[in-house]
């Protein structure tokens, strides 16, 4: 990974890894970000939805983003998508690995 500091959810603002929260920013635009405790502080008149990132997973966030009409991320969002996706792929490759017999065919078919 050229960008190692992609491997961990950073604040969007500060770049601190500490205490983050998937927030929902309702100003001048609406989208979603990953912020510090002292970031979203500051911001904190801006703030519709705040849920910790430990809470977080593929499913909470894919509903969240539709429930809550939000179509655009920032890039502290979408890095930390791709980290569940890729955590998701290898928890999924790691259960195929298990399976290691198959079911014989039912029927003989030409």
């Amino acid at each position: 990974d050229p960008e190692p500091e992609s491997l961990f959810p950073l604040c969007a603002v500060c770049s601190s890894p500490d205490d983050l929260h998937l927030v929902e920013i309702k100003g001048n635009h609406h989208y979603a970000s990953l912020l510090c405790a002292d970031c979203r502080t500051n911001q904190r008149e801006f703030i519709d939805t705040s849920i910790p990132l430990s809470l977080m997973t593929r499913t909470i966030l894919k509903r969240l983003l539709e429930m809550k009409r939000i179509e655009k991320r920032d890039s502290s969002v979408l890095n930390f998508q791709s980290l569940l996706d890729a955590e998701f792929k290898n928890k999924w490759d790691a259960l195929k690995k298990k399976k290691t017999t198959r079911q014989e065919k039912l029927f003989e078919t030409d």
